[in-house]
């Protein structure tokens, strides 16, 4: 926060400057006039890029108000958002700490993210120098090369373990890179190659990102609350205004759900960075989005950023400010235990398809093509029968963000099974008002009583879903949370006016309505996009251009509803992870080896397989199934099923042309050596069928169907 002095001319000034960095990059709230100033600073860092083409940057941290005759520094474990221990201090090399003379300081490690400093009673400030390597392009992670930089918080700032206070970061620009964006708001440096940000405290700091390097933003508004479109680095299929015009209107659809912005939101950015790989990551003010730079040129591309991008902004509510009890304050050192992270994630997933279906940007039928995806994958998932929905996000720091061979049999997605929970949870509280409420009215009241410091038990948000819809609902948790048993859909079937059609055999159309449409503009571009612009030296995204600190941004406004864009794709269990497109033809065959095809033609053998060129490599098998049954094994290479070949793109159409009951033999390669097994094939799982909209459904069912389809007025 800028603190503002009480004489007439530097209040003028200083509030000038803050609307100009609401507008732009670098504001994240609005400023108090106070005539106390700003407190001394926990601790200052300078950041510089002298070694970025080797990966490298450099960071010299100053801090002050020391007491005694050592100072322990950390970093932190894991990131916020993303939870698997990362021990980012292993990238931490060439530490050394100075007193105020230039005197070295002796430093160990009592623990691996830890550094003491030992320095005479006398010595109330101490310098220390770092470098750290930066290599792992990831929203979670620190990555530095010759085109730009993003900094991640959490394994960037190595802070003292005592106290806590405003934070002061000075970002040094090198040649080449013009722009900066983060959420910290700018204190100082603006036009100069040099920009100093604050953070009100330490978890502020470490919540923010830091992106540098060429960019382009483009600003809009929504319900009067600024927002800014950060793109990097801009590509020639990449359209920002549309992009901005599209995410409008999902932002606008979230905004409804709640009914209102965080109080303490006054700046929102979307940093994309259009750079490879996927992702995203939710924060206080913004979120990080990582995707191919002909993201918009696809459209299957385009259907999954537009998905991403509405389940991190969802974040804004749930996670951020309404979140398990377990998750803040932070301990950044250990692991953080919760059974709500399908919640926290599954029902954000559930929301992220919906509310680009609200904002009018795809189909029901695409919609539903969504949730039918998520069905069949559950229902093709053996560990849903091992571990529960709570169990799954307790364990997440063991399991999720580390499968192995066996994730399969062993393990549930709290993202995938919490989506679809969040899904019949919103039907029973439909069903139980007479579809006067919805899990809309759940989220707003929770957000009512336990966002912010208090955050919420499970028996709590429990509770408040009981109150919405005016019963005991116990039971459903109990069931749908706490148990291992399949799903029941018939009172979602039944709230909205759907049903399971059987499917027909590949190559006969069952769809009602034609496909969706490759995904198209929803309106015109700006004739002038006065709102987007380049990164340049003299107006650096991040900072208000010289002399335009009174000039508005320019409002994306969107279009008409009824036109429409494609819906996005499922991309993976985890958002905070790179996508694999599931309609993926690679994704698609690997599905149809584990657990048949969506037609349920042929034969089933139960292996998930990794094709490396033309080789066929065993990844995981399914319990229960007929390559367990023979004895393959993750790690085999099928070489052969009788006399045939495994084809260059692998077993799939071989195992089609055969019949179920069939014993064959299948040829592998184990550690170098060749072996014969066999298999009795099976008859593939039946498949559910195509989750399509009920025609026998009576007129009150479909007015229903259409108030969730288009969420709250």
């Amino acid at each position: 926060m800028i603190a503002l002095s009480a004489r007439p001319p530097r209040r003028l000034v200083s509030l000038l400057l803050s609307l100009a960095t609401l507008l732009t990059l670098g504001a994240v709230a609005a400023p108090s006039v106070r005539a106390a100033p700003p407190a001394r600073p926990l601790a200052t860092f300078k950041v510089s890029f002298e070694d970025r083409a080797s990966h490298r940057f450099q960071v010299e941290a100053h801090y002050t108000g020391l007491k005694g005759e050592q100072t322990i520094l950390f970093l932190p474990v894991w990131t916020p958002g993303s939870y698997l221990v990362r021990d980012h201090a292993r990238h931490v090399q060439r530490l050394v700490a100075t007193d105020d003379s230039g005197a070295e300081l002796a430093v160990d490690r009592p623990t691996t993210n830890r550094w003491r400093v030992h320095h005479p009673k006398k010595n109330k400030a101490i310098t220390v120098r770092y470098e750290v390597y930066a290599h792992e392009l990831t929203v979670r992670t620190n990555f530095v090369d010759a085109d730009f930089a993003l900094l991640a918080g959490a394994a960037t700032w190595i802070l003292p373990v005592a106290g806590d206070g405003p934070v002061e970061v000075t970002v040094g620009l090198p040649d080449g890179w013009p722009a900066i964006a983060t959420p910290l708001a700018v204190v100082a440096g603006v036009g100069t190659r040099d920009r100093t940000y604050r953070a009100t405290n330490r978890d502020r700091l470490i919540d923010s990102p830091v992106l540098v390097g060429p960019l382009v933003q483009t600003h809009f508004e929504v319900a009067g609350v600024a927002h800014t479109l950060v793109d990097l680095p801009p590509d020639q299929s990449w359209r920002p205004s549309q992009a901005a015009l599209d995410f409008q209107r999902v932002a606008r659809a979230a905004q409804a759900v709640f009914g209102a912005f965080p109080d303490d939101l006054k700046h929102y950015q979307l940093i994309n960075v259009l750079a490879g790989g996927g992702g995203g990551l939710e924060h206080a003010d913004c979120a990080v989005l990582m995707d191919d730079a002909h993201a918009m040129a696809k459209t299957e591309g385009y259907r999954g950023w537009l998905r991403l991008a509405a389940h991190e902004y969802f974040h804004l509510w749930n996670v951020k400010r309404l979140r398990p009890v377990a998750l803040g304050p932070f301990d950044y050192e250990q692991p953080v235990l919760t059974d709500s992270l399908w919640i926290a994630e599954g029902i954000t997933a559930y929301y992220d398809g919906l509310l680009v279906k609200r904002a009018g940007l795809s189909t029901e039928a695409d919609w539903l093509e969504a949730l039918q995806d998520k069905v069949e994958r559950l229902d093709k998932t053996p560990g849903a029968k091992v571990r529960s929905l709570a169990l799954a996000s307790r364990d997440a720091w063991i399991r999720a963000y580390r499968p192995d061979e066996n994730s399969i049999n062993s393990d549930v997605s709290y993202y995938l099974k919490g989506a679809l929970v969040a899904w019949l949870l919103d039907a029973e509280i439909r069903l139980a008002t007479d579809h006067a409420r919805s899990l809309d009215d759940v989220m707003r009241l929770a957000m009512k009583r336990y966002a912010g410091a208090r955050g919420y038990t499970d028996a709590q948000f429990e509770a408040v879903a009981s109150e919405v819809a005016g019963r005991d609902l116990s039971g459903f948790f109990n069931a749908a949370v706490r148990g291992t048993g399949p799903l029941d859909y018939a009172s979602a079937l039944r709230a909205f006016g759907l049903r399971f059609k059987p499917k027909k055999a590949e190559g006969a159309s069952s769809k009602a309505e034609p496909a969706s449409p490759v995904a198209k503009p929803v309106a015109e571009p700006l004739a002038e996009p006065v709102g987007e612009r380049a990164g340049a030296a003299d107006a650096p995204a991040g900072e208000p251009e010289t002399g335009a600190a009174e000039a508005p941004a320019a409002d994306v406004d969107a279009t008409d509803e009824d036109e429409t864009a494609a819906d996005p794709t499922e991309t993976s269990a985890d958002p905070t992870e790179t996508p694999a497109d599931s309609k993926s033809t690679a994704a698609a065959a690997k599905a149809a080896l584990a657990h048949g095809s969506r037609a349920g033609e042929g034969a089933w053998l139960g292996i998930e397989a990794d094709q490396r060129g033309t080789r066929c490599f065993v990844e995981a098998v399914v319990d229960a199934s007929p390559a367990q049954r023979a004895g393959l094994s993750a790690g085999d290479e099928l070489l052969g099923i009788d006399d045939e070949r495994v084809p260059d793109d692998g077993p799939e159409a071989l195992l089609k042309r055969l019949p179920p009951g069939r014993k064959v033999a299948l040829w592998i390669s184990r550690r170098g050596r060749l072996r014969q097994l066999t298999a009795e094939l099976a008859a593939p799982p039946a498949p559910r069928g195509e989750l399509v909209v009920d025609e026998s459904a009576g007129p009150e069912v479909i007015r229903a169907r259409r108030r969730w389809l288009s969420g709250p007025p």
